[in-house]
């Protein structure tokens, strides 16, 4: 039924699939599998519809070789936009590492401030959004698309809910904050009082974020339809990274929250001794030893809580 041109035709195809798959890095079961199946439609598509012809045709052979042609031509031509978008995939991946990499290379050399630092997470952070959103868009297979349009999704969502804390704890290290010189009226104390209370709230609504990335992931995967090989990757690395790094967040947060209420405890000792203390030399001068003796003891656990937090937070970024 088939021509020796149409074997030929069919070999220099499936050569040229291996050929370019050959330089993807990311040889995990899934690609190679996917590789395999496309191989495996590109030579019996065009069989099945060629036998198609023959048989319309009364077994005429040139009706069956021309047949196989044009389908094998058409699905090759389907195929190269496929091929094409997962080799920018790879090479999507590869930066993203890389990026990764650098960052973690820069930690363990200390040559790098917790300014430096921060600027740099959110350049990898930018950049890893900015990857899934550009995949998302250029993907050629529904699977894929949907797949890097979740992955976007989870990624948006979960730099909003780090922002939105961020901000808070920004807040709170304003010159404003315990700046007992303006502790003069109750507006202040309120004013103080609201910023410190909402770091504490968004502080433990992270926490419970950070506590449900596994099912809020897993949510916008099914919501999207995919289910694919790439998906059971993101959920397999997502808990890897969850549970490699819950040790070190979970109490790095909830230290967060005992230092926004030590503080806050501070002023509820300032504003009910309000007639006990003063300013003087940019320090505070007490008038009995007991509200002294209180507010150093408050002071201690601050520095306390600085001094975790700071140990902490420098050892999830070696994890990251």
């Amino acid at each position: 039924m088939l021509s020796s041109f149409n074997k030929a035709y069919l070999a220099v195809v499936l050569l040229a699939v291996v050929v370019l798959f050959i330089p993807v890095p990311d040889k995990t079961p899934y690609m190679i599998g996917s590789c395999a199946g496309r191989m495996m439609g590109l030579a019996l598509l065009p069989c099945f519809f060629a036998w198609v012809a023959w048989r319309l045709s009364k077994e005429k052979k040139p009706v069956a070789s021309v047949t196989f042609n044009v389908v094998l031509t058409l699905a090759v031509l389907g195929q190269v936009g496929q091929i094409a978008w997962r080799i920018q995939e790879s090479k999507a991946m590869d930066d993203l590492q890389a990026s990764q990499a650098e960052m973690r290379k820069r930690i363990a050399e200390g040559d790098i401030d917790q300014a430096e630092l921060g600027a740099m997470a959110q350049q990898h952070a930018d950049k890893i959004e900015s990857t899934f959103e550009e995949l998302s868009e250029t993907a050629t297979g529904d699977e894929e698309k949907r797949f890097y349009g979740a992955m976007d999704a989870f990624v948006e969502e979960t730099r909003a809910n780090g922002h939105r804390w961020n901000t808070s704890f920004e807040a709170v290290c304003e010159p404003r904050v315990l700046d007992y010189s303006l502790l003069t009226t109750e507006a202040e104390y309120a004013a103080q009082r609201a910023i410190l209370n909402k770091y504490v709230s968004e502080t433990q609504r992270y926490l419970a974020y950070h506590g449900s990335m596994l099912a809020t992931l897993q949510a916008k995967l099914d919501e999207a339809g995919a289910h694919g090989g790439r998906a059971q990757g993101a959920i397999t690395g997502a808990r890897r990274t969850y549970e490699l790094q819950k040790p070190v967040f979970v109490p790095l947060m909830e230290t967060h929250v005992k230092y926004g209420q030590t503080m806050l405890a501070i002023l509820d000792l300032l504003e009910k001794n309000g007639g006990r203390w003063a300013v003087g030399d940019g320090e505070l001068v007490f008038e009995d030893d007991a509200t002294s003796t209180a507010y150093n003891g408050l002071i201690e656990d601050l520095g306390q809580c600085e001094e975790s937090i700071n140990s902490l937070q420098g050892k999830l970024l070696e994890l990251r």
